[in-house]
């Protein structure tokens, strides 16, 4: 499995912009045993690093909710959603219902599925209800993600199609992380296992894609829709039985985890966007590393301390000390004046040494996302070969 890392392509400048990420992860972890409001203020600038997913909150927002039972076919999918972007035209919509296999969430009055495959009510024999976040892990995320490249046909557009896919998925992950309501967001039971007859009288299990319990986790509507509809039918609503040896601290550990990888991935969606548009509008920018610098924030402790072992320090509050002065600030955003010095020079702070200063980590890529000087990490394609001005090139 190749991971998101060898989608993207990762550099050394990636490995700051994971650490720096993790800080916001284990803020949301450690808040997985509160209500709305604490989860809200720690999850408020996550929900700004998803690259522009405004689109796919105004398209959740707009589905309309399905009668408790409902007595009408209700369906919606991966591949609907990216076809409500703005940009994506009717002839894409074919090869984008490809994704319906990836995540899909389908009930009515005759059949109940998930992800492509329905089932008549009449062999389901039971639906039972997990915690959302139990299947909502880093290795199903990276899995998804690797499954949406393989399975969209080369065609023209196809990588700028996969961008908007997984910027899809992830933003409804994160807005299923936001509507846990006065709930404990690890404990959101959603019917997410059908258990149905198969072949011979069988006894087989059908089990929900991460994209389809994240929208059953955020569209609560719909998910007691599908479960007041079983229960119509004669279908037996059961809860699963809590896993042995689980308790707070693994929850809130696993959804630390989640936060921190959808918070990475869609860092690199953000970066690919604006770098696209950079070259729309006539022409990339030369990278300059205290830009990049910028966007990714403050820096941490370990890359102050390489910016100093390199006999400079840009920091705010740096010394004046040069070759063997170590005179590093105490931080980015520091005040003038503030910086501390040692080492055989022990330099005080200059006033030209600024607040607005930052320190630049040592070997860090010139700009977040940016690929390797010898290329992309991922396998190129045909289609990465189209003109980088139009809105469906890749």
């Amino acid at each position: 499995m190749k991971g998101f890392a060898g989608w993207f392509g990762e550099g050394s400048g990636d490995v700051a912009i994971r650490d720096q990420l993790r800080g916001i992860g284990g803020a949301v972890g450690s808040a997985a045993a509160s209500g709305r409001a604490a989860v809200g203020s720690r999850i408020g600038a996550g929900r700004a690093r998803v690259a522009s997913g405004d689109w796919v909150r105004a398209t959740l927002d707009a589905l309309p909710a399905p009668n408790a039972p409902t007595f009408l076919a209700w369906e919606f999918s991966l591949g609907a959603l990216v076809c409500r972007h703005p940009k994506v035209p009717a002839i894409t919509a074919r090869p984008l219902r490809l994704l319906d296999g990836l995540g899909a969430v389908r009930f009515g009055p005759e059949t109940v599925g998930f992800d492509g495959e329905d089932i008549p009510w009449e062999k389901v024999v039971r639906l039972t209800t997990h915690d959302a976040f139990e299947s909502m892990t880093t290795a199903a995320l990276d899995t998804e993600v690797d499954r949406i490249r393989d399975v969209l046909p080369p065609l023209p557009g196809r990588k700028w199609a996969v961008t908007k896919v997984v910027e899809g998925l992830l933003t409804v992950v994160l807005a299923s992380l936001e509507q846990a309501d006065d709930r404990r967001i690890d404990r959101v039971p959603v019917a997410c296992e059908i258990t149905y007859r198969g072949l011979l009288g069988r006894e087989r299990t059908l089990r929900a894609s991460l994209f389809a319990t994240a929208l059953l986790a955020r569209q609560t509507a719909v998910a007691e829709s599908l479960v007041a509809t079983a229960r119509a039918h004669g279908v037996e609503v059961v809860e699963a039985v809590p896993a042995g040896g689980a308790d707070e601290a693994a929850a809130a550990e696993r959804t630390r985890a989640l936060r921190a990888r959808t918070d990475t991935i869609a860092t690199k969606l953000r970066a690919q966007r604006e770098q696209a548009e950079a070259v729309a509008a006539g022409g990339e920018e030369e990278p300059d590393e205290p830009r990049a610098a910028r966007e990714i924030g403050d820096t941490s402790p370990d890359d102050a301390g390489a910016a100093a072992a390199t006999g400079s320090a840009t920091g705010a509050g740096a010394g004046t000390g040069s070759g063997s002065a170590a005179g590093a600030g105490t931080g980015a955003g520091s005040a003038a004046g503030a910086g501390t010095g040692t080492g055989p020079v022990a330099g005080a702070a200059r006033p030209s040494d600024s607040a607005s200063a930052v320190v630049t980590p040592a070997g860090a890529d010139p700009r977040p996302g940016t690929p390797p000087p010898h290329g992309p990490s991922y396998p190129a394609h045909p289609s990465d070969a189209t003109d980088p001005t139009d809105p469906f090139a890749c």
